[in-house]
């Protein structure tokens, strides 16, 4: 049976949800929060459906996923789950990411938050997510000089650092990420109140798939591989050598996505 999939996930600040997709004709959906049922709907004669929970979605990190089951009761699961952020307070808008289960297909954001910016004009943002094979990660980013900065994965706090003059910060987690998607915040404080905040998930990859020495770099948004070669390689022309290092995870040189995850050169 042809398989779901998902097209559209809407969340406003209130929690109240929009989840549309396609399958087969006419199938029975059924919609899954983690292992929980939370509804069903009927494709229409196009194969189209929309799903309208009646109870808005909690806050916190959640992995929305479909089935269908055909006359004689086989079940065929969404080869792409969504992962989502929920946000414990409004106006913030969630995060919903479109993932590959097998990894084959780049993801896409479906819904992005809409940056908060902190009082008298702060900007904060995330431009670095590296970590090696063992879990070892360093997290940079820009701010404004003189603030501090909070780093947190799934509402734990990680660590503490400040923004430099150049408006340049970096922090390095003690303690090992594990593989998986987590949530990554970062708050900027003046005088002990945060002025703002920005979150990105970030996917950690399995410490079995990451060579010994590897260096890795874990997309973020508003990265290019231009950008990322620059970085990381020192001149942005160098982009092709990271293309080609990565070929099975880029279809698209000029469409990359956050939270996919590739290796540098060895030049790196």
């Amino acid at each position: 049976m042809l398989a779901p999939t998902f097209d559209v996930v809407r969340i406003n600040p209130a929690g109240d949800a929009v989840i549309a997709g396609r399958a087969a004709p006419s199938a029975t959906v059924e919609i899954y929060d983690g292992g929980s049922l939370i509804g069903t709907v009927v494709a229409d004669g196009r194969g189209d459906w929309v799903f309208l929970p009646t109870t808005p979605l909690a806050s916190g990190k959640r992995e929305l996923s479909l089935s269908v089951r055909d006359a004689q009761g086989v079940e065929t699961h969404s080869r792409s789950f969504v992962v989502l952020m929920v946000p414990d307070r409004a106006p913030k808008t969630s995060l919903a990411v479109l993932v590959s289960r097998d990894g084959s297909t780049p993801s896409r954001v479906l819904q992005r938050p809409v940056e908060r910016r902190g009082v008298g004009g702060s900007k904060l943002s995330i431009g670095i997510v590296d970590y090696d094979e063992k879990g070892n990660v360093k997290i940079g980013g820009r701010g404004e000089a003189g603030a501090g900065v909070q780093v947190y994965f799934d509402n734990r706090l990680v660590g503490r650092s400040r923004v430099g003059p150049k408006g340049n910060w970096m922090v390095d987690p003690r303690n090992e990420v594990k593989s998986g998607i987590h949530i990554l915040r970062v708050d900027a404080t003046r005088k002990g109140k945060v002025v703002a905040r920005v979150e990105i998930p970030f996917s950690r990859a399995d410490p079995a798939t990451v060579k010994a020495d590897e260096a890795l770099v874990v997309v973020q948004p508003g990265n290019s591989l231009w950008r990322i070669a620059r970085r990381t390689l020192g001149k942005g022309m160098q982009y092709v050598e990271i293309y080609h290092a990565n070929q099975s995870k880029i279809v698209n040189p000029d469409l990359i996505y956050p939270g996919q995850v590739f290796s540098l050169p060895k030049t790196y």
